[in-house]
């Protein structure tokens, strides 16, 4: 498969929840749908009421069979019309964090798995990492690295 295409999901916190790897020319609507049925499945979607997704989720159509299907209300997160430039879409944000602190993990900057199973669990390996960090965090002085002395 060449090319991917990686639909996730977060909470308000940027916490990572789940994702869902497909060929790349899969159409957006179609793999949220996917990613709505496996948090189903799994149980995540207990607590979700609203979920926020840009411009390329949107459709009358979609939105509605989400919230009649799942029971979700999904909200399309836009930019002003008369925006000039880049500004922060404060619901959109979150998502975006989340995928460029992926891009730290060298196997996520670039895809090169043979299947999109491996890709996924990169990705929860690379966002498990993240929260270890965030737990126990580097210490601001750490010691400078020094070679061993040479004998």
């Amino acid at each position: 498969m060449s090319g991917r295409k990686r639909v996730e999901v977060c909470d308000k916190g940027g916490n990572f929840i789940d994702a869902v790897v497909m060929r790349a020319s899969t159409d957006e609507r179609s793999c949220a749908w996917g990613l709505l049925l496996q948090l189903r499945k799994s149980g995540l979607a207990q607590g979700i009421e609203t979920l926020f997704a840009d411009a390329g989720f949107g459709g009358a159509d979609f939105e509605r069979d989400v919230q009649v299907e799942f029971g979700h209300h999904l909200e399309i997160v836009r930019r002003a019309p008369d925006q000039k430039g880049f500004a922060v879409l404060p619901s959109r944000w979150l998502i975006e964090q989340v995928f460029g602190c992926q891009g730290r993990y060298r196997r996520l900057s670039r895809d090169s798995e043979q299947k999109p199973s491996i890709s996924r669990a990169t990705i929860q390996g690379a966002n498990i990492h993240r929260w270890l960090q965030k737990l126990k965090p580097k210490p601001p002085f750490a010691p400078p690295f020094r070679y061993r002395p040479s004998l």
